[in-house]
This record gives structure tokens, sequence and C-alpha cells, in this order.
């Protein structure tokens, strides 16, 4: 990206790295192309706002449905409870916050020893 943007010369491998292509590099970097282009990339990115649209992203892309609480929506889960139905012996995985596990063990309506923290 850097040489793509003529402000830095072609990446060497350091397989073929020598005295003289090492030196050749360190003199473009030291060139005034170099130096102009590095002020250009400078000058970009002093406008973009990187922490503002990483964070944006990051929202966008938050799976927040799959970490919500099956009982108290508006919370986060942080546990899971394996529900097995007696008859038909079918598993079902419920995603409980710290409230609503709470509220089930308290009522003895599940077994803590069942709960297992949320990843």
């Amino acid at each position: 990206m850097i040489a793509a943007a003529h402000a830095g010369p072609q990446p060497i491998h350091h397989k073929q790295l020598t005295e003289h292509n090492l030196t050749e590099a360190i003199r473009y970097c030291l060139s005034s192309e170099a130096k102009s282009a590095a002020q250009g990339i400078s000058s970009k990115m002093r406008r973009e706002n990187g922490v503002k649209t990483a964070v944006n992203s990051f929202q966008i892309n938050l799976p927040v449905d799959r970490m919500r609480c099956d009982i108290l929506q508006d919370q986060t889960a942080v546990w899971q409870y394996c529900h097995k139905d007696k008859k038909s012996k079918e598993k079902t995985i419920v995603k409980l916050s710290d409230e609503a596990a709470f509220v089930l063990v308290e009522s003895r309506k599940i077994d803590a020893k069942s709960l297992k923290l949320s990843v």
C-alpha cells in the first residue's frame, strides 16, 4: 500500500535483502517524491475519522439478537441453560441474563449446576 502510493519502496523479502537494495530503499524513503506522497497520505488520514468508522462498523456487525436473554430480552445473556424435554428428549439451549438465572435458581425452577457461562 505504501509503495503503491509512492511513499516508500517496494517491499524486499528478507531472503533477497542485500546491502545494495536496502541502501536504494532508504534513499527512496528520503526522496522528495516519497516525502510528498507521505504528506499526502498524512493529510488524508487527518481528514478521516477512523475511530468513529470502526465503532460504527463494530456496532453494525454486532450480533445483538444472539446476545439477548431469551426471557428478559432487554438484558444481555451471560448464561446458557440446556433444557431437555422429557418426552421428546430434545435439547433446547436457553440464553439467560444474570437476573433471569438468579430468579430461576432461587425459585428452584432450574439447578445452578446446569448453568454454563455463555461465550
